[in-house]
């Protein structure tokens, strides 16, 4: 039994030795069909922290065009940050998307334009097809759009059981 040891479960079931139950779906897809080669594993899973550095720069640049780019400086130079990204897990790979969709969020809220909500939800929904944990970010960003607010009510009502017992 694995449970509770992520990286070596994603490992195992990468491998085709171990199947994880409850991992969503298209993380379930990308795990079973990665190279069972750890350095191709590590060498993905930087480019997603490079994905990840490239989005906080953008967030950065949003509030401070000149020096937005010293966000992403500093967390490339943060050590858990940069060893919490190299671990094979779920939640990496929702990580880009999520830091994007945080861009697109307070993107729509600075340019006043909707469409950016829109891009913000969908971005919501496939991060959390990778990792559960994406839904908080749909009930936290609900509280300043009326879309995403929307969106909320069936994000409670599929998946509030398993936030309520994953919570506590």
């Amino acid at each position: 039994d694995l449970s509770g040891y992520d990286s070596y479960a994603f490992y195992a079931q990468a491998c085709g030795n171990f199947t994880l139950k409850g991992t969503p779906i298209i993380a379930d897809l990308v795990l079973k069909n990665i190279p069972c080669n750890i350095y191709a594993i590590k060498a993905g899973l930087f480019a997603l922290f490079f994905a990840t550095l490239l989005g906080i720069a953008s967030l950065g640049s949003l509030f401070h065009a000149k020096k937005g780019w010293y966000a992403a400086l500093f967390s490339f130079l943060a050590p858990v940050l940069f060893f919490h990204a190299i671990r094979l897990e779920n939640d990496q790979l929702a990580y880009p998307i999520l830091i994007w969709a945080t861009y697109l969020f307070y993107k729509a809220r600075i340019t006043k334009n909707k469409k950016y909500d829109l891009y913000t939800l969908a971005l919501l929904i496939f991060a959390a097809g990778f990792w559960q944990g994406a839904i908080y970010f749909i009930i936290a960003f609900a509280l300043s759009s009326i879309i995403l607010a929307i969106a909320t009510i069936p994000t409670i009502l599929l998946f509030g059981q398993q936030i309520i017992t994953k919570t506590l």
